[in-house]
Parts: structure tokens; sequence; C-alpha cells
């Protein structure tokens, strides 16, 4: 090992994983006390105490449908899943909740056979099991962004009210989740609704999010998270997203969806279409120094897949959280199996980043606000 004198300790390893080329990557080594983490964002690229980091990351479900917990813990351990994934070089997770399993149905137990194979999860309640998430994450020093992903378990959401759950329990569903995980040094980003995707939600996104950073930075003076916008539209399009406040703060995740993967055909002018069509939705971003990170992908072909990563390289869009931890064909990276991992996946996922960083969170103090 290597040793470095800087403001933080950091220490030069390999990440053993698929497809790794023995690259060394940076472990970073937070010391101060009384402090969180010290985010900061430059365009494309994002720093942790002045030291530049490369985060690849994965979504994990469960939580926010009717599992009412992680997907999969009725095959394997929590522990097991998140070793496995550290394994591959994969730094962050994004945790997506829903507003009737946070707002209503936090205390209830979920059926005991999702969990049967997690014995930490045994007769533990919907955010006793979150709670074990914040504390095995936070040990294995990986990043965690929360995703209020739809106000409903059983079914998607086009907007983040309707008439059983009014925008003010929006707010106060995020303030279950923060005045419970706020002090996490590990809580890295809070991406505020899922994928809008109605007139009424295009008509109310930026004041949406204007008056969610607003409340929040109010009520927390002292977070050091980031903001996930995403767009209108399915996450997919900021072509009509306005400037949203605390602007350093803020962080463009578009989803991107194969609309037509079934006619794509491997032609450089498929290509040039595709490229024209992202550029539209998202790329102008990079081209305007907006920071973003590709927050989804969702596609059966691998043809479409190589090419959002040849996309992705070519505009150095190296920080990812593009599939989710589970087995579904068109956006999951493990098999049915619950064990093994799509390696078409993960050859995509790691060239478009073929590092990550290492992060010790222990040593930070996060005030409390």
């Amino acid at each position: 090992m290597k040793f470095i004198s800087t403001p933080i300790v950091i220490i030069l390893v390999t990440l053993l994983g698929w497809g790794n080329t023995g690259t060394a990557v940076p472990v970073l080594r937070g010391t101060k006390t009384t402090d969180g983490p010290q985010w900061r964002k430059q365009n494309l690229d994002l720093y942790l105490d002045g030291e530049l980091v490369s985060i690849k990351g994965v979504t994990w479900n469960g939580p926010e449908s009717d599992v009412m917990s992680f997907m999969g813990l009725w095959r394997h351990s929590m522990e097991f899943y998140l070793d496995r994934v550290r394994e591959l070089g994969v730094n962050a997770i994004r945790l997506p909740f829903s507003s009737e399993a946070i707002f209503k149905n936090r205390d209830s137990i979920p059926f005991q056979g999702y969990v049967q194979n997690d014995i930490d999860c045994h007769n533990k309640t919907v955010i006793e099991i979150i709670d074990l998430f914040f504390v095995k994450t936070l040990r294995k020093n990986m990043l965690v962004v929360l995703n209020l992903n739809r106000l409903h378990k059983d079914y998607i959401s086009d907007k983040w009210w309707d008439s059983e759950y009014s925008i003010q329990m929006f707010f106060e569903t995020w303030e279950i989740m923060l005045d419970r995980y706020h002090t996490y040094a590990n809580l890295f980003a809070l991406d505020i609704y899922e994928e809008p995707h109605d007139s009424a939600a295009n008509q109310g996104w930026n004041k949406l999010c204007a008056d969610f950073i607003t409340k929040t930075e109010t009520k927390y003076p002292n977070n050091t998270w980031f903001y996930f916008i995403q767009g209108l539209e399915w996450g997919n399009s900021f072509s009509n997203l306005t400037q949203s406040p605390i602007q350093q703060k803020i962080i463009y995740t578009p989803h991107v969806f194969d609309k037509d993967f079934y006619v794509l055909n491997p032609k450089k002018s498929a290509l040039g279409n595709l490229y024209g069509e992202w550029d539209t939705d998202f790329g102008f971003m990079i081209v305007q120094n907006k920071t973003v990170i590709l927050a989804k992908a969702q596609s059966e072909s691998n043809i479409w897949m190589n090419f959002l990563a040849n996309y992705a390289m070519e505009k150095n869009l190296r920080n990812i959280f593009l599939w989710n931890l589970n087995n579904d064909p068109t956006f999951g990276i493990l098999y049915d199996d619950w064990q093994t991992f799509d390696p078409n996946k993960m050859n995509i996922l790691n060239s478009i980043q073929p590092n990550s960083s290492q992060f010790f969170f222990q040593n930070y103090k996060i005030k409390n606000s």
C-alpha cells in the first residue's frame, strides 16, 4: 500500500471485481470530528473533502413496493447482497420508498416470507429494516441516496399527490425519513420524486423541486447531501426544467429508456439518432456545465445499451446509477437465482465507470440540526 500525505488520508488500493483491470482507485477516509463529509461538485466531477471521487451505484428496490422490504431477502441476506456488490466495485445504493410504506405503514411488519433468509430482518418493521440498511451501509462505507419513488406501494404514481396523498403528506413523508436519517454521514443525496409524467406534473415540477429544496435546507441547515432532480416524461426530459435554488447542491439525474428497441439495428445512423435524442433530452446540460448522473437505463437490447455506454463515455458521464439490484431483464443486474450477475450489464457498467472510490465514514460526526 502507498500512503500519501494530504488533508485526508488517501490509500491507493485495487478493487477486486468484475472486469477489474488492476487500476488503483482512491480510498477516502474522513478525518473531521465535528462536521460531515464536505461534498462539492464542479461540472461533471464530484469531490469529497477536496478529493475527486468516482461513483458506481445501483438501485435496490423493495421498500417502496408491496414487499415493504428489500427485494431478494427471501433468497439471501442483506449482508450477502451488500458484500457482493461491493466486491464488484459498487459504492452507492439508491433506496426507493413510498409514501404509503413510510407515512402509513412504517411500523408494520412485512410478510415474513419476503425476509425469510435474513434473520436480522425477522419480525422487524418496515422502518426498522431501513434502519438496518443504514447501519450496514455505513459500516461498509457505502453511499445512500434516498428516493421517494411513489405514493402507493402497489403502483407507480404519475405525480407526487393525488386524492389520497396530499402535497403536504409528500413533505411529511420526507420529514419522517430525514428526521431519522439526516445524521448519517453516508447519506449522499435526496432523489426528490420518481419519474413525474403527466400534464399536472409537468406544470408543477419546477415549483415542487424549488419548494422541497428550500424547506429541506431550512429545516436541516447543517446537511451535507446533494439533491437529485429527475426530468419530466418519466424522468427523461429536461428541456423545460428551470433553474432551481442552491444550484451548487443539485445533480440532474436522467432516466433513459429504449423507446423502440424491437426495430433498432446496429447501423451508425441509428447511433446518430440516439445521440441526437439524448442531446435534446439531457445532454445539452453538459454543455451548460451542469452536473449530470445517469440514474437509470432500461432496455432488453445489448445494442442499445452499448450505444448508451458509448454516449456516456464520450460525454464523460462516468458517475452512474444505471440498474437495479433485482432480476428484471430490462433493468436488473441479477439473474433469476438472485446470485449470478448479468455479465453483459456488468461489463457495460464497468466500461462506463471502471473505477470507484472507497469511503471511510466512521470518523465523521454530523451536527444535529
